[in-house]
């Protein structure tokens, strides 16, 4: 299953890199998140796919 798809995301950033963002790769797909703007589910997804993840 798609980790992504079975989350809401609302909140989030794309195209804008801070040292404590995170780049989610899915299906070969960059998301960048940001964690101080990120709700509860989009807080556990990141946990979920934490080894999928790579600090940026």
């Amino acid at each position: 299953m798609n980790p992504i798809n079975k989350f809401n995301i609302k909140k989030f950033v794309v195209g804008y890199i801070q040292t404590n963002m995170y780049l989610i790769i899915n299906n070969k797909k960059g998301v960048i998140i940001d964690p101080g703007f990120v709700d509860s589910e989009s807080d556990a997804l990141i946990k979920k796919v934490k080894s999928e993840c790579r600090k940026i």
